[in-house]
C-alpha cells in the first residue's frame, strides 16, 4: 500500500515533461498556407502532418498576421506543445498568462492580458 510520499513519487515520475516551443512568423505563415515542408524547414522542433492541416490553419492564420503586425508576440503567442522524453510535438498551446500588455488585433479591437 502506497502512503503519501509514495503517491507523490509515482505522480512525479509519470507526469509527462512537456513545454511550448515557440514559433516564428515564417512558420505561422507556411502552416497557414498548409506547407507542411517549409514549415518544418524553418521550425525550431519537426511538426507532425496535422499541424499544416485544414482543422488548424485557421489559428496558423491569425497568429500569422499577429506576428506580422507585433513581432514580438511570437514570443508568447500558440506554439507547439512538445514532449521531451519522446521527442515529439504533441500538440499547439498558448501560455496562460503573456507578457503584461495589450495588443492592437486585427479589426481595430483591443485585447489584454495581465
Amino acid at each position: 500500500m502506497m502512503n503519501r510520499d509514495h503517491v507523490g513519487v509515482a505522480l512525479l515520475v509519470m507526469a509527462p515533461c512537456v513545454r511550448i516551443v515557440h514559433l516564428t512568423g515564417p512558420v505561422f505563415a507556411a502552416l497557414a498556407d498548409g506547407d507542411l515542408e517549409a514549415a518544418n524547414r524553418s521550425s525550431p522542433v519537426p511538426l507532425p502532418p496535422y499541424f499544416a492541416g485544414p482543422a488548424w490553419a485557421g489559428i496558423w492564420r491569425m497568429r500569422r498576421d499577429q506576428v506580422a503586425l507585433d513581432p514580438q508576440s511570437a514570443a508568447w503567442v500558440t506554439g507547439v506543445i512538445w514532449d521531451e522524453a519522446r521527442a515529439l510535438a504533441v500538440g499547439r498551446g498558448t501560455p496562460v498568462q503573456p507578457s503584461r500588455r495589450c495588443w492592437n488585433g486585427l479589426h481595430g479591437s483591443r485585447t489584454c492580458w495581465w
